[in-house]
């Protein structure tokens, strides 16, 4: 049984798709918070189909109670993403475009604020999406987070490169062509051109 179903035997979702708070501590182990809680975050199949609100009670940032708010509507942009392009990334010698992991590979979109044409899963081409394992879609999404509070590109010069972005500048002006996270291989392909010349 997967996580997702475990968690909606045990919550028990009205006709509303509401549930009560429900401390985290009180689920099986496997669903715990501890474990990243990948099942229950905003990315995951749950969080398509509802609204899913989760709490830090106490001391400390981990989350603590997790509650089901009502289903979610469709309004079109759902982060579903088509299953060729899966079939057409995840092949058997796949691995993340960073750091070159096998294990825990997951599809990324691209562009970290979503735009509607990746969205749509009638739209999407496969130059949307990347690789990358867990650990470096985790840290793309918080990089990505920070754009889009911030409107700053990630300034690949914190890595030890010696450009900042090969396109545009590090304020955000509609565009994430040229940041490192972007797409790692052509970051990387036009970083070696700038140190040949």
């Amino acid at each position: 049984m997967s996580k997702v179903k475990e968690f909606l035997r045990i919550a028990k979702p009205d006709a509303k798709g509401w549930t009560l708070k429900i401390p985290f501590d009180s689920l099986p182990k496997s669903l715990q918070p501890n474990n990243g809680a990948h099942w229950c975050r905003a990315s995951s199949s749950i969080a398509k189909q509802y609204e899913v609100k989760l709490f830090k009670e106490g001391v400390g940032n981990k989350n603590t109670h997790i509650q089901l708010q009502g289903q979610r509507e469709d309004d079109g942009r759902r982060q579903t993403i088509a299953p060729w392009i899966y079939k057409e990334l995840l092949i058997k010698d796949a691995d993340c475009c960073i750091c070159h992991s096998k294990i825990d590979l997951e599809i990324d979109h691209k562009n970290g604020r979503k735009d509607d044409s990746a969205m749509h899963v009638a739209s999407q081409i496969r130059a949307h999406f990347q690789v990358l394992c867990r650990r470096c879609n985790q840290k793309k999404r918080q990089i990505c987070k920070d754009c889009k509070k911030t409107d700053q590109r990630y300034d690949a010069r914190r890595d030890g490169y010696s450009v900042s972005v090969t396109e545009g500048s590090l304020l955000y002006e509609g565009s994430c062509n040229g940041c490192k996270y972007y797409d790692p291989p052509k970051f990387n392909s036009r970083f070696s051109l700038t140190i040949l010349n």
